[in-house]
């Protein structure tokens, strides 16, 4: 179990009880919420529509953090002794972003599949198997260009957010972010009925049999508390 959370220092405290790999992924998620102002024009009875949105951001950060680190590791680790966990990292990453759940389905454009899915996803925003089917097809975004992070900083701070609809929830934060940050516009998809701008297929679905990675998200709990 990991838990993570925010304190009046500002910080993630985390503890976890299986591997470092674990724990690389689930802080990037939990830095992924935080960098997203999460608790903007939120109380204690407040019901977060989008929050799907965030989650599935969340989980894309994971998949980035994982990459980005294998790849440092390999050729510039901060010890030695840290060089033989990069091919951990990369194996972990190549599993998850090939699980056959993760897949947009064959001929279904994201468009029709956010149709499919709003209502469920307002309704519960940790529907996993959904949060990562997007996830795989926003990280080619971020991979692209890493500059795309800092567009996270301006996401919730539009007193509507909670409740607007998926379409103003991304105009809010389009607008909100200042034309000086490099945020390239596929971030920032038309939904429903139009022209996805996000690549249009999701990775090749692995058929032969996979390494059994150490950890899955879905059996993990991880809880953001005030301080």
């Amino acid at each position: 179990m990991i838990v993570a959370r925010t304190g009046s220092s500002g910080f993630i405290s985390m503890r976890a009880g299986r591997t470092g790999i674990c724990m690389f992924y689930g802080f990037a998620h939990e830095l992924c919420h935080i960098l997203s102002n999460y608790e903007e024009h939120v109380g204690e009875d407040t019901t977060k529509y989008n929050q799907w949105f965030e989650e599935t951001l969340c989980e894309t950060a994971s998949l980035f953090a994982l990459k980005s680190l294998a790849d440092t590791w390999e050729n510039s680790p901060p010890d030695p002794t840290w060089a033989t966990q990069a091919k951990s990292l990369r194996r972990f990453f190549e599993h998850l972003i090939a699980e056959g759940h993760r897949q947009l389905p064959a001929h279904a454009p994201l468009s029709s599949w956010l149709q499919d899915n709003k209502d469920v996803l307002r309704q519960n925003p940790y529907l996993r198997d959904k949060n990562e089917v997007v996830a795989n097809l926003l990280l080619p975004l971020f991979q692209n260009d890493p500059q795309n992070w800092d567009a996270l900083t301006y996401l919730n701070l539009d007193p509507a957010d909670a409740r607007s609809s998926l379409e103003d929830y991304l105009r809010h934060w389009y607008q909100n972010a200042p034309w000086s940050t490099n945020i390239s516009s596929p971030v920032f998809w038309p939904c429903y009925g139009r022209v996805m701008l996000l690549p249009a297929a999701s990775p090749r679905l692995v058929t032969r049999p996979l390494w059994r990675p150490p950890c899955r998200w879905r059996n993990f709990e991880f809880s953001r508390q005030k301080s």
